[in-house]
């Protein structure tokens, strides 16, 4: 997987570090899964996700979207919705709330909120 860096994005957080995980690297290296959704027109990668799966919360937690091509992103958050209302999750977090991820359904909650639904 390529990491495209964007300095453009400030703010944000791992939720997790705020309820007693520990620091981001500790997040990633004790995630129980770490997931992506990938993909891909004509045998090229156009588009994804990647995030960190914590099952025992029931939390989706977002890292890092891409689209190469319209949309892509868009069937990628797609599919990640499917798996997490199957598998009856509480929430997504998408750390920096913005109007593509409005689109999608996103609503933005304060962090007090956020910490509430996440030890529930």
């Amino acid at each position: 997987m390529r990491i495209i860096e964007r300095p453009e994005v400030k703010g944000g957080f791992v939720p997790c570090v705020e309820c007693g995980v520990g620091t981001r690297s500790h997040v990633l290296e004790n995630a129980e899964y770490e997931e992506y959704e990938e993909v891909w027109e004509d045998e090229k990668l156009v588009g994804g996700l990647y995030g960190i799966d914590l099952p025992k919360k029931k939390v989706f937690c977002g890292e890092s979207m891409f689209s190469l091509v319209s949309d892509a992103s868009k069937v990628a958050f797609f599919h990640l919705s499917e798996y997490v209302k199957a598998k009856n999750y509480k929430f997504i977090d998408c750390q920096i709330y913005n109007a593509h991820l409005e689109s999608l359904g996103a609503e933005e909650i304060g962090r007090g909120e956020f910490l509430r639904r996440l030890v529930l």
